[in-house]
């Protein structure tokens, strides 16, 4: 252990991004969802393809005040004005965005129901009270309006929408009633949205069978393996085995690290662990291809 580490840190140095993800995994490209910005503007921009993150903007707490603040120098303090700081992230970052990235089922259900701007700029106006209260309620008003913008605006910029759907990356905490609704609560948003594509992450597990069925039934759902290889490569052989036989190719991204600790190394970790459940299928090689429908193309100039 103490020489892999040793290894590991000889490893981190200048070009070490490159190194890993291109030579030892053989990657064109790397998503990216930054958890300390909305957006993360890279020294390697062709490398580390960064998506945009609508959570905060679409969430408005006291933290993504301070974080949509500091990310576009203006001061918000009307509805209006956080829309327009919603305007300015897409305006500025659009073009150099892969995705929109929403990861909000960790709090909430999937559930966007279509509500009047009057209302959302009401509660708006509650929550950031000198004595902020709006309630489940009005917060769910407030976020579903807030949803919706972002979502038309990734349609305008034609970036995908990645969704996080299934298990929870926490401890003795998961509402499994809830991760249960993730693809039933979906549908709407599919309907509502044909020219948008949506990015279902994670496989939806454990209830990986109706991820296949949304993908099966609307032409702009479409499914990311990331992470389900750490969680669990049985399920994932599994799953792309049947996906496969009721879902063209083309609709499933098959594998991806995302893990907070050492990110690099997990994309090896998975890569490894997809390549090795796949044995001897080639199933990955059609990887390249899905990304490059899937994605906008002026990000693969």
């Amino acid at each position: 252990m103490e020489e892999l580490a040793s290894r590991y840190y000889d490893l981190k140095k200048p070009g070490y991004y490159e190194y890993v993800l291109k030579n030892v995994s053989r990657l064109t490209e790397c998503h990216v969802n930054s958890l300390e910005r909305i957006f993360m503007e890279s020294e390697t921009p062709t490398l580390l393809r960064q998506d945009i993150s609508i959570l905060e903007l679409s969430r408005c707490s006291a933290a993504d005040f301070a974080k949509v603040e500091s990310g576009t120098g203006l001061t918000v303090k009307t509805f209006e004005d956080w829309l327009g700081a919603i305007d300015h992230f897409f305006e500025r970052y659009g073009k150099q965005a892969i995705a929109v990235k929403y990861q909000g089922a960790y709090s909430r259900r999937l559930n966007f129901e279509h509500v009047s701007k009057r209302s959302a700029a009401d509660f708006f106006k509650a929550h950031h009270a000198e004595r902020p209260f709006i309630g489940p309620h009005g917060e769910k008003v407030l976020q579903d309006y807030l949803f919706h913008y972002c979502v038309k605006k990734a349609g305008e910029y034609g970036l995908p929408v990645k969704l996080h759907t299934g298990y929870f990356a926490t401890r003795d905490s998961m509402p499994l009633a809830r991760v249960k609704e993730n693809a039933a609560d979906l549908c709407s948003l599919l309907q509502d949205y044909p020219e948008v594509r949506f990015v279902l992450m994670h496989i939806g597990y454990p209830y990986q069978d109706e991820i296949i069925a949304l993908c099966k039934q609307y032409s702009n759902a479409y499914v990311d393996l990331c992470w389900a290889w750490i969680v669990n490569p049985v399920a994932s052989v599994r799953f792309l085995t049947e996906f496969l036989v009721a879902v063209p190719a083309n609709k499933v991204l098959t594998f991806g690290g995302d893990y907070i600790t050492s990110w690099k190394m997990s994309s090896v970790i998975a890569l490894s662990r997809a390549k090795a459940s796949l044995r001897p299928s080639r199933t990955l090689s059609s990887e390249t291809g899905s990304a490059v429908r899937i994605f906008p193309s002026w990000q693969h100039a």
